[in-house]
């Protein structure tokens, strides 16, 4: 069956869905997941530019739809560049404010303190918090992997086969900032735990209106959550089954603690959607009950030209470090500015061996013996003069026994 029919599959589901039973259920999340697969996948190439905004505030979700959220102290915005090439990724987020200067002027703040007596932090670290921090990551096509923070000037290399934690993809437009690293809890995989794994359940639930829009609702459940749903997905078979509305429920209270809603996307070529405006709310028990609502927001999208490789070209800065994370002994201070594409991250983790292995000897190993030679040349005459003062007092002996006996 070609996914262009499956719109039609599914809504002949919902007409006999009552008469299925369970394996109905896993047919329904298999055509969800994999219609959302297939969309996700076709976009080999995107040339994205993005805004992203954290930390708003609303009173409902319902006004946070609409776009009604006020500003906090904590609000910060980011701009985004996602670049996509045939398995090569380049991903960013810049910070609007200036995250350098605010450090620099929290750590004066603190050691102003110390110096006066009046500082009351951690003893054990001090811990400075940001509205926001840059974001870089490059991926090359066989998964290493390099992230760089301009608040540390230090950057990490991730090989191929490891999670790494930190910096990473993600608060892009499909992802939204909830589906953990580089959209690994995405809805093809969730569904698909669900498919495979006992321990979940996943159920069909039938068509819902939410936020206008006819979706077809995917919850999932466990044992533990009384087989109450700890998610719910609404699937849209007419924009690339994207899943438009993502709930994540409180396992105790039942109610949403998230919910997600994509409000706007963009047709592409070849029947694809894209996701062009989000909306994400999240409850926080000490928000004065209201709700922390991140907006995302597609300023520029390419998904058909072909893209110039130098634009995955990174610089990386004199005097950062860089470093290995996972295994020991692996890092490097870059001397001169370092440009790095792709294909070259794994030569870089060659170079952070190199240089920790030189560094290590050199500070662990005793220096050779390098002889004074000036001090050498002057030993070695003093001691071909005595010898010839000695050779002269026995050759005079000789001498002067010889003469006696005549």
């Amino acid at each position: 069956m070609q996914f262009k029919h499956l719109s039609f599959f599914v809504l002949t589901l919902i007409v006999n869905f009552n008469a299925f039973c369970f394996c109905a259920d896993n047919d329904a999340l298999k055509i969800f997941s994999e219609g959302y697969k297939k969309n996700r996948d076709s976009f080999t190439t995107i040339n994205c530019k993005f805004r992203v905004t954290h930390n708003l505030q609303s009173e409902t979700v319902a006004q946070a739809v609409k776009g009604v959220w006020q500003q906090t102290a904590e609000t910060a915005a980011q701009n985004g560049t996602w670049l996509v090439k045939d398995g090569v990724t380049r991903f960013e987020l810049k910070c609007e404010l200036d995250v350098k200067k605010i450090v620099a002027e929290e750590i004066k703040k603190i050691e102003q303190q110390k110096s006066s007596g009046s500082w009351k932090g951690d003893v054990k670290g001090d811990f400075i918090r940001v509205p926001c921090a840059d974001k870089f990551v490059l991926s090359s096509k066989d998964s290493f992997r390099f992230t760089y923070s301009d608040i540390i000037n230090g950057g990490n290399v991730i090989p191929k086969g490891v999670q790494e934690g930190g910096i990473r993809i993600e608060c892009g437009p499909f992802d939204m900032g909830i589906m953990a690293r580089n959209e690994y809890s995405n809805p093809y995989r969730q569904l698909q735990i669900c498919i495979n794994d006992s321990r979940f359940t996943g159920r069909y639930e039938g068509t819902e209106e939410i936020n206008g829009q006819q979706l077809e609702i995917v919850t999932i459940s466990t044992k533990t959550s009384s087989h109450q749903p700890i998610m719910k997905f609404g699937f849209d078979p007419k924009q690339g089954f994207l899943a438009t509305y993502i709930a994540e429920y409180n396992e105790s209270t039942h109610k949403p603690i998230c919910e997600a809603f994509i409000l706007e996307t963009k047709k592409c070529s070849g029947d694809r959607f894209f996701p062009v405006k989000s909306v994400v709310g999240t409850f926080r028990p000490n928000n004065n009950n209201k709700l922390s609502i991140r907006n995302i927001v597609v300023t520029d999208l390419d998904v058909d030209t072909p893209l110039d490789p130098d634009l995955f070209r990174f610089e990386i800065p004199a005097g950062s470090q860089v470093s290995v994370p996972s295994i020991k002994d692996q890092w490097m201070i870059v001397e001169e500015p370092l440009s790095i594409m792709p294909q070259d991250i794994e030569q870089l983790q060659q170079k952070c061996i190199e240089y920790a292995k030189a560094y290590i000897k050199k500070h662990t190993t005793l220096p050779e013996f390098e002889p004074d030679l000036k001090r050498g040349n002057w030993i070695k005459t003093i001691l071909i003069v005595a010898g010839l003062i000695l050779i002269g007092i026995g050759v005079g002996n000789i001498i002067r026994q010889w003469k006696m006996r005549k």
